[in-house]
Formats: C-alpha cells, sequence, structure tokens
C-alpha cells in the first residue's frame, strides 16, 4: 500500500514565512507517471519546519498504483 500526503501550496509558502526563522520554501513541479500533482522543495530545511510540514500532511491510504 502506498500512501500519499497532500498539502496546499499555498500553505506550505505561509508556513515557511511563518516559522522562525523565517524561511522562503519554493515548491516545484516533479509530476511522476502516476501522479501529475507530485511536487519537491529543493532547499534544505529546518528540521523543526520539516516536523510542522509533516504533521501538517493530509495523509491518504488508498491504493494509488
Amino acid at each position: 500500500m502506498l500512501k500519499i500526503g497532500q498539502i496546499n501550496v499555498g500553505h506550505i509558502e505561509k508556513m515557511g514565512v511563518e516559522h522562525d526563522p523565517p524561511a522562503t520554501l519554493i515548491v516545484i513541479n516533479d509530476s511522476l507517471d502516476w501522479n501529475d500533482a507530485h511536487a519537491i522543495i529543493p532547499e534544505k530545511i529546518a528540521r523543526g519546519l520539516a516536523n510542522k510540514l509533516r504533521d501538517a500532511l493530509i495523509i491518504h491510504d488508498e491504493s494509488y498504483r
């Protein structure tokens, strides 16, 4: 089973700006053959911010493959 995490790009950017210290997060489309909405954040980000982003994800447990 594949789990998919979903989060709004605007929410990612807002979380970066509100983080202490603020971080500018750039989201880049990285489409996969089975998921056109796949994207990446190429910057190295602080663990605390990464944890906040992870916690904000909506997790889908359905099988996508």
